[in-house]
């Protein structure tokens, strides 16, 4: 038999820290950091896509759209310092920012709206018994 405080902890989403949604943030700044002060030859630029990817498991929907343009405002920034966006591979790692960013924000968006529907449901089957 559950208790009260056991529907209820089903219910209620896990709270986080905030700290955990600047998480994404950090990497963004940290792999333009590195962009900006790695020898000629080396380009981790394209790791900026890995931000967005990771940002819906610390933070909701509205800090993993930020982290998205954060990271194609970092991409295009870096692909100025570096030659812009005329440059080969510039363009196509914008573009990869970009594929990455609707994905992942398509993916919380289906996510949000089933865990409605789960919650809506549970409300109804609790109502029932």
């Amino acid at each position: 038999m559950q208790t009260s405080h056991d529907q209820e902890a089903r219910v209620r989403p896990a709270k986080t820290n905030p700290v955990w949604g600047t998480l994404p943030v950090a990497v963004v700044v940290v792999i333009s950091i590195i962009e900006l002060l790695a020898p000629g030859g080396v380009h981790v630029g394209q790791l900026l896509a890995v931000a967005p990817a990771i940002a819906p498991c610390f933070a909701g929907i509205r800090v993993t759209a930020l982290t998205g343009v954060i990271a194609l405002a970092a991409q295009a920034s870096l692909a100025q310092v570096n030659g812009g966006l005329v440059q080969p591979g510039h363009m196509e790692q914008f573009i990869a920012v970009i594929l990455v960013s609707v994905s992942v924000l398509l993916i919380c968006f289906a996510r949000k709206r089933h865990q409605s529907t789960l919650e809506h449901v549970q409300s109804v089957s609790e109502a029932v018994q």
